[in-house]
């Protein structure tokens, strides 16, 4: 973001992403400077490894387990927010919650810890990260914000893709191909063999088809990814470097070959030994790089990008913008 002019008006919000895998807690201020111009900048961040889908996408229920340490992390949001003086908040619920036929005891329980949860839909989850990826791509290089792009982000239950061209937007889509929801379908071992990756492969390229045909009209340049998926891949790359936050950085094509190469068939105890692999990603980082790989190849595109903004980056840039969410997101933001 821009440097500010002495603030004329500085407010407290903040963003809970209760995804399928982690939830995470975004606090930021909301700045007016003297010209009336808003910005926001981030104040501090969370995240907690909940796993609230796992098992959820073949039962159909959350697990009463998981919802208890789901409730335990928002009751720790909700003293975070009190003790950052935040005015206002939004909690909103991805795939995990959107599917399962239990979620209203889930948004009670959340509920009776002080946190009022919005379940969103996909498309409403897509076009918030979209928005996100979008302004770091063009904090990184302003000639983005007049070229084609794809959006990439990896949830446990979903993964969301959007495809635009400065303000317009070709494609957006939620594709129920979320690292989660394909271990509940295929039931990998420690490794996954040339069989699983087969089965995986043909429904990435399923759930592609709509975004291929547009991006057959509207070929994009880059990928901007975002999720835990792309930040672990990119600490395994260039663990050295201390990526920016506001800047997405480019990941270097031909390492990321031969990294995906290499994750993808690795057993998870070599996994759990590298070095700079966070231990809750060795059972997701595999089949990530898969889809990854599986992305790219069918889309022609090598250059891929990776944002720390997603959706409550998105809902923030927005907020601070001006720009309307009410044709999908009426009333996203709930007073503290």
């Amino acid at each position: 973001m821009a440097e500010l002019s002495p603030a004329r008006d500085v407010e407290r919000v903040a963003v809970i992403d209760c995804g399928s895998n982690t939830f995470s807690l975004l606090v930021a201020e909301v700045c007016t400077d003297e010209a009336g111009q808003k910005s926001w900048t981030k104040l501090m961040n969370q995240s907690r490894y909940v796993h609230l889908g796992r098992g959820s996408f073949r039962s159909g229920r959350l697990d009463p387990d998981r919802m208890r340490r789901a409730w335990d992390v928002l009751g720790m949001y909700v003293e975070s927010l009190r003790n950052a003086g935040v005015s206002r908040y939004a909690c909103l619920a991805t795939s995990a919650a959107r599917d399962a036929k239990n979620a209203d005891d889930f948004l009670a329980g959340a509920r009776a810890v002080g946190c009022n949860v919005q379940v969103i839909d996909g498309l409403t989850e897509a076009r918030l990260v979209q928005r996100g990826v979008r302004s770091s791509v063009e904090a990184a290089d302003t000639r983005w914000a007049s070229r084609t792009l794809a959006s990439l982000d990896i949830g446990g239950g979903s993964v969301e893709m959007s495809l635009w061209t400065g303000n317009s937007i070709h494609y957006t889509g939620s594709l129920d191909i979320g690292l989660s929801r394909l271990r509940d379908w295929v039931k990998p071992q420690l490794q996954w063999s040339p069989k699983d990756l087969e089965s995986v492969a043909l429904i990435i390229d399923e759930a592609m088809h709509p975004f291929l045909k547009a991006a057959a009209e509207y070929p994009p340049e880059a990928w901007v990814g975002s999720s835990g998926t792309i930040e672990a891949l990119q600490r395994l790359l260039e663990p050295e470097i201390v990526p920016g936050y506001e800047v997405a950085d480019l990941l270097p094509p031909l390492e990321l070959a031969v990294m995906l190469e290499k994750l993808i068939p690795m057993h998870q105890n070599a996994l759990i030994k590298l070095e700079h692999l966070h231990p809750d990603r060795v059972p997701y980082i595999s089949l990530g790089s898969a889809l990854v790989r599986q992305v790219l190849q069918a889309s022609g595109v090598d250059q891929l990008y990776c944002s720390r903004f997603a959706m409550a980056e998105g809902l923030l840039t927005m907020y601070a913008g001006g720009e309307s969410t009410d044709d999908y997101l009426p009333t996203p933001w709930q007073v503290f």
